[in-house]
């Protein structure tokens, strides 16, 4: 079958064997994948042979299905866990489906679970034309919080407020968000940069404000006065899709996002869908941060 591979930190399209399934797992054939930023530190890494975990397909029952696996996601043939898998609904496409399982859920997870956003808070996106933030501006906005992106260029500022942002502030890579948004503070911050965007964010917290830290896109190391954190009674919370502390409702989140997909009441922003053999171009899109929302690659 062809796979998405990892040669000396590269991408390819090469020839692997079908996987070998475990007991209770979903066979699918795969129609589509969407590449996350976490695919490219797989590759550069040589972490995994085949790389990817958002798919979608069709399973042995000829259900239309989308994913989410450990690795190996990005090949003709995956198994899936049955708790990671959900049917997807009429209107929905294979590549809309396969954009969500990181992205959506990560998004979904943090907003709801960790930074635990109400109506009428302020919510602050790092990374807000990225693949989770594009999830997460209309889930903020939905919910009812000010919504404030973070981008970088003002294209992509007028993209997140289409999205829903009540407000997008484009800030240069290696600019202080402490001089951008000086004496303002949030209830939450859904911050992904790392470095000394993490340790900004901290600061700009309101009172037990709490800041869902899901990435560190930057690979930058953060320092931090512990009383910005202590002294405001603010939290950090961690949130790693595959070590989250409720796994079985994983497949379940992902119906729910599938249905608001057909119901009209959550876009899915695809920048470009690419075929699969040309997959060494979609990661080279990614690297270049030239993105706004998901990039999918088609069977």
């Amino acid at each position: 079958m062809r796979a998405i591979i990892t040669e000396g930190g590269l991408p390819s399209v090469g020839e692997r064997s079908e996987p070998q399934a475990q007991p209770g797992q979903v066979r699918i054939a795969v129609k589509a994948v969407s590449l996350n930023r976490g695919n490219l530190r797989q590759v550069a890494g040589s972490l995994v042979d085949v790389v990817g975990w958002d798919v979608a397909g069709v399973d042995a029952r000829g259900r239309r299905v989308a994913a989410l696996v450990d690795e190996g996601g990005f090949a003709e043939v995956v198994y899936a866990h049955p708790d990671r898998v959900a049917e997807i609904p009429d209107g929905v496409s294979f590549a809309q489906a396969s954009a969500l399982p990181v992205a959506a859920l990560t998004a979904l997870r943090c907003i709801r679970d960790h930074a635990q956003v109400l109506s009428g808070q302020r919510l602050l996106i790092t990374g807000g034309a990225g693949g989770v933030g594009v999830f997460a501006v209309q889930m903020g906005a939905e919910i009812g919080a000010r919504v404030t992106a973070v981008v970088g260029d003002d294209r992509k500022a007028a993209f997140v407020q289409d999205l829903g942002a009540h407000e997008a502030v484009v800030v240069a890579r290696g600019a202080s968000l402490s001089d951008v948004f000086e004496q303002r503070r949030f209830e939450a911050v859904l911050e992904s940069a790392g470095g000394a965007w993490l340790a900004q964010s901290i600061r700009l917290l309101a009172p037990s404000g709490v800041v869902a830290l899901f990435g560190n896109s930057s690979g930058d190391e953060t320092t931090f006065n512990p009383r910005d954190l202590f002294g405001n009674s603010g939290r950090v919370h961690g949130f790693f899709l595959f070590r989250t502390p409720a796994p079985r409702t994983v497949g379940r989140d992902l119906e729910a996002l599938l249905g608001r997909v057909a119901a009209g009441k959550l876009r899915v922003p695809i920048d470009r869908d690419y075929p699969f053999d040309e997959a060494p171009l979609a990661f080279e899109q990614l690297r270049a941060r030239d993105v706004h929302g998901k990039i999918v690659l088609t069977l």
